[in-house]
């Protein structure tokens, strides 16, 4: 087990960080004290996310009556959440549009199936009139990074940890962790670290397959059920959606009936296509 745990840190030092400017200022469009006017000196410097942001105000989801061609006013009429989004969706997207092999993942459907499970947070949070912290997004957003890191070790032999789950009766997260000695979710939170990205997302990452084990953080929760129900479309499921368990309590704990349901998954259906241009 031990040389499994060597290989997965080399295989993390050889994926690309995130850039420096876009984690320093991620870290401060986290911390609601920090002035926003501190994230646009930070970003000012960088002509690829400069680009970026000007791409994403001047978007049919955003766009004014006349074209925004400085970063500080795109900024203001942005604001920080959806700088925050742009800048973590924009640094992840060359890493999560790559072939995810041991998952039966193919190009562009982790990074799909991530900006899905993001869109569903949103939603449960409006349609629930739940109070969740400005994180909640981005935390689904990255919640399955870990997945990148482990998929060249599953693939040597994937269906050896399938007839695992299979003979054992459990998920596919278990079987990792027993014939790997690691699964997808420690691999996320070694990455959250060495990319320096906030703690907040330490529980989402960890535990969105076990939510019962993050002491009532409601994120978790959330994002828990975001990923269930992107699953439920069929979106990035690949070998492990076959072997994913829901949890029944926190289903229960939400009140999430069929009614429910449906108009969650209708609202994201809509909503992905107003937001197709932030990531694309």
């Amino acid at each position: 087990m031990s040389d499994i745990r060597e290989k997965l840190i080399e295989k993390i030092k050889s994926i690309p960080a995130i850039p420096v400017s876009a984690a320093k200022a991620i870290r401060l469009l986290q911390d609601q004290d920090k002035n926003l006017s501190e994230a646009i000196r930070l970003i000012e410097y960088d002509p690829g996310l400069t680009t970026n942001i000007l791409k994403l105000v001047n978007s049919s989801a955003f766009a004014a009556e006349r074209k925004i061609t400085s970063l500080q006013e795109a900024m203001v009429r942005l604001g920080a959440k959806n700088i925050l989004q742009m800048l973590i969706g924009s640094s992840m997207a060359p890493v999560m549009n790559l072939p995810v092999a041991g998952y039966d993942i193919p190009p562009g459907e982790l990074w799909r199936s991530a900006v899905t499970a993001a869109i569903y947070t949103d939603e449960i949070k409006r349609i629930l009139k739940l109070n969740l912290p400005p994180h909640a997004f981005t935390a689904a957003l990255i919640h399955d990074i870990g997945k990148i890191a482990l998929a060249s070790f599953i693939q040597l032999n994937p269906e050896e940890i399938i007839s695992y789950a299979q003979s054992k009766g459990i998920s596919f997260v278990q079987a990792e962790q027993e014939k790997l000695g690691v699964n997808h979710t420690e691999a996320g939170m070694i990455l959250l670290k060495a990319w320096n990205l906030p703690e907040v997302f330490e529980k989402p990452i960890m535990y969105h397959h076990e939510p019962e084990k993050a002491d009532g953080d409601v994120v978790t929760e959330i994002v828990h059920i975001a990923d269930a129900l992107t699953m439920m479309e069929g979106i990035g499921t690949g070998n492990e959606g076959l072997h994913y368990k829901i949890s029944d309590n926190i289903f229960e704990k939400y009140k999430l009936d069929v009614d429910v349901l449906e108009h969650i998954i209708c609202s994201v259906q809509i909503k992905r296509d107003e937001l197709k241009d932030m990531f694309s």
